[in-house]
């Protein structure tokens, strides 16, 4: 169940304004509710665009996110725009070629083999407001 601001009946006024605030910053950045809870915290999602998929290195790009409290959920999907093939969750490919990872700032990307024929790659970011 997703908390709703009446959930906190005993929750000072400057707690729930807060609240409210933080919610409608990550909206306005491009989340949206994932339309589940976690731990009885709402779950916001957000969609990154990676670009083409590195050769034999690492890629990063900030992903914006303040004040999280939890990673739910983190995968990726590239594409071969041109071929039109797809690759989900690194499963066309062995586990030991792509790795996918984020910290407080980046997602990272970490491919072992050129995969740079993959010219498109979102991920998609599913996670808590601290």
């Amino acid at each position: 169940m997703v908390r709703n601001i009446s959930d906190n009946a005993g929750a000072t006024r400057d707690t729930l304004q807060r609240l409210v605030a933080l919610r409608r910053a990550h909206l306005n950045a491009g989340a949206e509710p994932a339309g589940y809870a976690f731990g009885g915290d709402e779950v916001m999602r957000r969609v990154i665009d990676m670009g083409a998929l590195p050769d034999s290195t690492t890629s990063s790009v900030a992903h914006s996110i303040v004040a999280m409290a939890a990673v739910v959920k983190l995968r990726g999907v590239a594409y071969d725009l041109d071929g039109m093939s797809e690759v989900q969750n690194s499963r066309a490919i062995p586990d030991d070629v792509i790795g996918l990872n984020m910290d407080a700032t980046n997602v990272v990307i970490t491919t072992a083999s050129d995969l740079t024929a993959f010219d498109s790659s979102l991920v998609e970011v599913e996670y808590t407001l601290a």
